[in-house]
């Protein structure tokens, strides 16, 4: 899963399109951001109303040849038509109108010349089509089911095939044509059920199925030719804000309790926790696999459905022993015999995770690898020093090929395959580490002692090991809870287990001379901001350095 934060604003994200195959659009307050789903980057902003917060975002499918790509804002009784410009993510703003209701619901229709104008739908269950440059009314429809509406829905591409679905205060969903032009509109179908008012509802891709959510919990699925609901779900721990259409089978509903429900064939498929509370509206790829969703901490989260399989019982975990000694391996001085009582039965003592294998070190200091591509074990290497009974082991992130060992005696072990490259970088026991690649073969390594020593070293797989620095503590008691190296090497983000972010840089590489931590440089801090996260832990962060030197930081 991916998490996408506003670089400055906090408001709950409340609305959220695709607006091409890579480009994301989400609503911040008055706000609308742009984000690259590919490059998990922000591409743009535009702010689009005054003090008025978004309530829905609808794309405008182009032809594949077009460049840019027209979508529909709306929020309060303001609406708007914004452009974006693929190859550049320019962001053409355009001129707001106002109507004299809230908006409740957009649609992109085609009139009798083909030109693409909008429809809207308002609270008292009417629905005005404007001219999408001028902002005129073209013509409105109104229901004679008068009634207040929490939520809308619109479906069809031609003012002749226009329909409403309306969900009402009443706990009802109202099905009216609204081609019918200057004149009152029956209501063509009526769907109850719900037990609470309806807070969303959404037409499924054919038009012939309804997806609403409601205050009693549930997301249900109604079929217009039988008029009734083929499905109801229930999961959600508060209210169901949005639901959407994924694929043939799937469903994804955005609640109050924080989360996003996968549905599939009438159970849950999925469940991710998103944030505290409320995900106020979820959106859907057209590759029918893709799922983004906005959160009320401000946060944009972007997933793949289908793409892990729900735990839901301990007897569906897949459970990897240690390998018995009668185990066919060459395994030197291996004094294990789990039926014996005079000797010590082996455990994990540390674990980490690379991309097609788990590494383990164990209490008698073997170090073993299981490959998941064929369920096998393979020693890298056996009684292994200092290791027995103490191992911190942590693993590279990016290319995930290596993993670190620290040891009792101080000494650091990186291992990459079956090949081991060692170090003593201490005096006593390694307390945390981390490694990251810098390039290919090429490592920084992050690590703290017992005393609180910290040491940043740089690893050339096939020719050095060098300490590049020290760094200075700004508190005695600072304990490291994360790290990063920017790409240039020249700067060193900490994050620490009690909020607090601090930045190192290091001026002079060429200083960088052996492997004697005592006589590398002492780095202090250059930038820091105590407690950023209050007193939360600082668990992950990242440095990156542009092309004209400025130097991003995110935690």
């Amino acid at each position: 899963m991916t998490r996408l934060v506003p670089q400055y604003r906090r408001l709950p994200a409340t609305a959220i399109a695709f607006l091409s195959d890579n480009l994301l659009a989400t609503a911040n307050g008055s706000t609308i951001d742009i984000y690259d789903v590919r490059l998990k980057t922000s591409v743009g902003s535009c702010n689009v109303f005054d003090s008025v917060r978004i309530h829905g975002i609808v794309a405008r499918l182009c032809d594949a040849d077009s460049r840019s790509v027209e979508f529909l804002v709306f929020g309060s009784k303001q609406w708007t038509v914004i452009r974006i410009h693929l190859d550049s993510a320019r962001v053409e703003p355009g001129t707001v109108f106002y109507v004299d209701d809230w908006i409740k619901a957009g649609h992109w229709v085609q009139d009798d010349k083909q030109a693409w104008q909008v429809a809207l739908a308002l609270a008292h269950n009417q629905v005005l089509v404007m001219d999408s440059t001028h902002g005129n009314c073209i013509y409105n429809v109104q229901c004679a089911e008068r009634c207040i509406l929490y939520a809308a829905a619109l479906y069809g591409d031609t003012l002749q095939t226009l329909v409403v679905a309306a969900g009402t205060v009443f706990n009802k969903v109202l099905v009216w044509d609204a081609w019918t032009k200057d004149t009152e509109a029956q209501v063509r179908v009526q769907l109850s059920g719900h037990e609470g008012v309806v807070f969303g509802v959404r037409f499924g891709k054919n038009g012939r199925r309804i997806m609403s959510t409601s205050d009693d919990r549930s997301v249900r699925v109604w079929n217009l030719d039988e008029k009734s609901a083929e499905t109801v779900f229930y999961g959600h721990g508060a209210r169901v804000w949005s639901c959407v259409e994924v694929d043939g089978d799937r469903l994804v509903s955005a609640a109050e309790d924080g989360t996003c429900r996968v549905w599939r064939n009438g159970e849950t498929e999925d469940v991710w926790r998103l944030c505290p509370k409320n995900v106020w509206a979820v959106a859907a790829h057209r590759d029918g696999r893709m799922v983004a969703a906005a959160c009320g901490d401000g946060a944009v989260c972007v997933w793949t459905v289908g793409g892990r399989q729900r735990i839901e019982r301990m007897d569906e975990l897949d459970t990897i022993a240690l390998p018995s000694p009668e185990h066919a391996l060459n395994w030197p001085d291996r004094d294990i015999d789990p039926g014996s009582d005079s000797k010590e039965r082996e455990f994990i003592r540390g674990f980490a995770l690379t991309w097609d294998s788990a590494l383990v070190v164990t209490n008698h200091g073997h170090i073993l690898r299981h490959s998941t591509l064929n369920n096998s074990w393979d020693v890298v290497a056996a009684k292994y020093g200092a290791l027995s009974g103490y191992a911190m082991v942590a693993a590279e992130s990016k290319a995930g090929n290596v993993a670190a060992i620290g040891m009792r005696d101080g000494t650091v072990l990186l291992v990459c395959g079956n090949s081991i490259r060692s170090a003593q970088l201490h005096t006593c026991s390694v307390q945390w580490l981390t490694v990251t690649q810098r390039s290919d073969n090429v490592y920084d390594v992050i690590t703290v002692d017992n005393s609180g020593d910290i040491v940043w070293s740089l690893v050339t797989w096939d020719a050095s090991w060098q300490a590049v620095a020290r760094i200075e503590r700004p508190t005695a008691g600072m304990r490291v809870a994360s790290a990063a190296v920017s790409h240039d090497g020249q700067w060193l983000v900490i994050g620490s287990a009690t909020g607090s972010v601090y930045v190192y840089k290091h001026g002079d590489l060429k200083t960088i001379n052996g492997l004697d931590a005592e006589t590398a440089t002492l780095l202090q801090v250059a930038c820091k901001w105590p407690q950023a996260h209050g007193q939360h832990t600082v668990s992950a962060v990242s440095v990156d350095v542009d092309v004209v030197g400025n130097v991003r930081i995110v935690s």
